[in-house]
């Protein structure tokens, strides 16, 4: 009966903050070659493809998060007699 050898190294998982992932992915839409990037920073190719793709999820969500509080915030709270009015007021959220 055969047996492997017991020296088993089990890898982690590194993480990278959010600041981390946006420096690369301004590299990748800077038009820097994927496999350069991947090698400067010494992560695996695919990774900058679906960073950019989270950031881009997660600034989609921001924007829907904002929208939904401006409307309970400001919107429904008040009565507005003229698109002016309502532009003005709300404004100071943007």
């Amino acid at each position: 009966m055969a047996t492997h050898g017991g020296n088993h190294m089990k890898k982690t998982r590194r993480r990278y903050d959010r600041e981390f992932k946006i420096s690369v992915v301004s590299e990748l839409e800077s038009g820097k070659p994927l496999a350069q990037i991947a090698r400067e920073y010494g992560i695996h190719p695919s990774l900058p493809s679906r960073w950019r793709d989270e950031l881009a999820e997660n600034d989609n969500a921001f924007a829907e998060s904002f929208i939904k509080t401006l409307k309970v915030e400001e919107v429904y709270f008040n009565e507005y007699g003229t698109f002016e009015d309502a532009y003005k007021n709300i404004w100071h959220f943007i």
